[in-house]
């Protein structure tokens, strides 16, 4: 019987997706195939009913890689996943900015779908806030974290974006 692939054996000479062909941010072949040699992949930490979140390696850097399958048994849901997929990820190659997490590579060949990104191992606020006692956090750190999303939401607002789901499962946090 033939081993099972990992996931990262079965990425390695997908296709790669590259909207705006910033070759620096990846590594290809000749054939335009995503080299994930230098991708491995950890404990899973996130999911949804589509998707899957797994801490990961890439290029000696810690790594978020979403991974999205599109299901064989219904197109309208599959079309949707594609769209929803090419859209983040035109959208995250063209954001810059400090509070906005950065994308390093994204990867599309149909069934499965994956975005790398920065990992920021502090979790979400909502976590974060939820570990902490009541009242315990100090003015200074309140100020800083309310100044650091204003500065990502202003940044969004200047380049015509609204985010539509700003809620505290989705404020990432590093590790400062």
């Amino acid at each position: 019987m033939e081993r099972r692939k990992t996931i990262g054996e079965w990425l390695l000479g997908r296709i790669i997706w590259n909207p705006m062909a910033e070759k620096n941010l990846l590594q290809v072949d000749q054939n335009g195939a995503l080299i994930c040699l230098r991708l491995f992949i950890g404990n899973k930490f996130a999911f949804g009913s589509h998707s899957r979140l797994y801490h990961g390696i890439y290029k000696q850097r810690s790594v978020a890689v979403k991974m999205m399958w599109q299901p064989d048994e219904d197109n309208a849901v599959a079309t949707s996943l594609e769209k929803q997929f090419t859209a983040e990820v035109t959208l995250l190659f063209q954001l810059h900015h400090p509070n906005i997490i950065e994308l390093v590579a994204a990867c599309k060949r149909a069934p499965v779908f994956c975005i790398i990104t920065e990992y920021l191992p502090g979790g979400s606020l909502r976590a974060y806030l939820q570990k902490q006692e009541p009242h315990s956090l100090p003015l200074k750190l309140i100020l800083k974290m309310a100044l650091d999303i204003a500065r990502g939401m202003q940044y969004l607002h200047s380049q015509g974006i609204i985010h539509r789901d700003l809620k505290s499962e989705n404020l990432l946090l590093g590790d400062d």
